[in-house]
């Protein structure tokens, strides 16, 4: 009866799915993403598992509440662009992995059962242990020899911290199981920001993770991103509220960090460590097939021949397989029609994170900031699967529109989000 009760109750459901997009990266590190059961690597086989139990688990679930319209109008978005997505990939004779099937999957069974507020931190906190956990397991296992070394400098390039080196013998940047160091710091931005936003050991524990991860990694391009979550969350607290001209001082803040960022370009890294040549060259590749896109076969065809391809020269010298940036690499892969699919749900997304924020619950709008401004200048999150970087866009989406429907907070004296900073500030 306990049992039942506790499945009816919570829905774990929704911890279980994202997990599994935590242990199924984790499983494609420590693997090397080997075959393992019909072609198919354990990570993929792992995630397909743990998401029919996820399923099973829905069943059992009983919601007790809605979503309001523009919270459903944003899961419907999410879904048709991975529709879409799929289509497209499809169209131009591309692969995906089965694990595409989960986004589908975990939308339908949002759309058909809100959940709360506090469901909706407690997965978000689950998952930035988890994340915190496979992180250190790697470092274990590197330290064994027993995975790929997570601090080689020819792959992850060398240290940006001296003070590194002189302490701890640390000359290379720390990819972890992430995928890569550009993977690695929107994790521990992520970490950073959603930490600011709890109380207690909570807050403590995941701010420690963020800051282990974002050091380490040291990607500038998600320092920037993590300084625009926090800026969210300090101008909205209730620290900057109590200025008599807090508007004021609110444009003033957001001026003056723009201003930083626009500057340290200009004059310091008017290159973006060179993503503005890949950029040109992605523009190129896009202009083939403006309306849907080249398709990944000919970035992968680009990014195998280098700076020439079908007696076109490029201007990057690194080639990569991806656009380094959300907006271009959709571009290019997309075309115009997946841009507009793109940019169409992260409005959405972010009309329901501002309307959250408007009565009372920042951290949604924060982290949506974050992903958003991470994406500007690296290829992070997407529609096509769920992964560990694209989990933050859903979760932000998930705690401004649970926040939404929760009539539970409506009796509240203290949001939870709205307190962001007081403590600290």
């Amino acid at each position: 009866m306990a049992l039942s009760r506790a499945l009816r109750s919570h829905a774990w459901y929704l911890n279980l799915a994202i997990s599994a997009c935590v242990i199924g990266q984790f499983l494609q590190f420590a693997t090397a993403g080997q075959p393992w059961v019909k072609g198919q690597s354990a990570a993929i086989i792992v995630q397909i598992i743990l998401i029919a139990i996820s399923f099973i688990l829905w069943v059992f679930y009983t919601s007790n509440q809605q979503w309001e319209p523009s919270t459903k109008l944003a899961i419907i978005m999410m879904l048709g662009a991975w529709s879409l997505t799929i289509v497209q990939t499809r169209l131009h004779d591309s692969v995906f992995a089965l694990t595409a099937y989960i986004v589908p999957v975990l939308l339908l069974m949002l759309y058909v059962k809100a959940v709360t507020f506090a469901a909706v931190e407690f997965t978000a906190r689950v998952f930035s242990y988890l994340l915190i956990a496979i992180g250190i397991a790697s470092l274990f296992a590197d330290s064994a020899s027993k995975t790929l070394d997570t601090f080689d400098p020819a792959r992850t390039g060398y240290s940006r911290l001296p003070l590194l080196g002189d302490l701890f013998h640390i000359t290379a940047r720390w990819e972890g199981p992430y995928g890569n160091v550009n993977y690695a710091a929107p994790v521990g931005g992520f970490l950073l920001v959603f930490a600011m936003a709890q109380k207690g050991i909570h807050r403590w524990l995941i701010l420690a993770g963020g800051a282990f991860v974002l050091v380490l990694s040291q990607g500038r391009s998600a320092l920037f991103a993590t300084l625009a979550g926090l800026l969210v969350l300090l101008i909205f607290s209730r620290f900057i509220s109590s200025f008599t001209y807090a508007k004021s001082l609110r444009i003033g803040l957001v001026s003056f960090a723009l201003i930083c960022v626009v500057s340290y370009i200009a004059i310091l890294d008017p290159t973006l460590a060179l993503r503005t040549d890949v950029w040109h060259d992605f523009v190129v590749l896009w202009q083939t097939s403006p309306l849907v896109g080249a398709g990944s076969d000919v970035i992968a065809q680009y990014s195998a021949h280098g700076a020439y391809l079908n007696d076109t020269q490029f201007l990057s010298i690194m080639a990569p397989v991806h656009g380094h940036s959300v907006f271009i690499d959709t571009l290019t892969r997309f075309g115009i029609i997946g841009t507009l699919a793109l940019l169409a749900t992260l409005c959405t997304i972010g009309y329901v994170a501002v309307k959250a924020t408007m009565r009372g619950s920042v951290i949604g709008l924060a982290i949506f900031v974050f992903t958003v401004v991470a994406g500007l200048t690296e290829t992070t999150f997407g529609f096509t699967h769920l992964g560990v970087l694209s989990v933050p866009l859903l979760l932000s989406l998930l705690l401004s529109g649970s926040y939404l429907s929760d009539s539970l907070f409506s009796n509240r004296e203290e949001r939870p989000n709205r307190r962001a900073l007081e403590d600290i500030v």
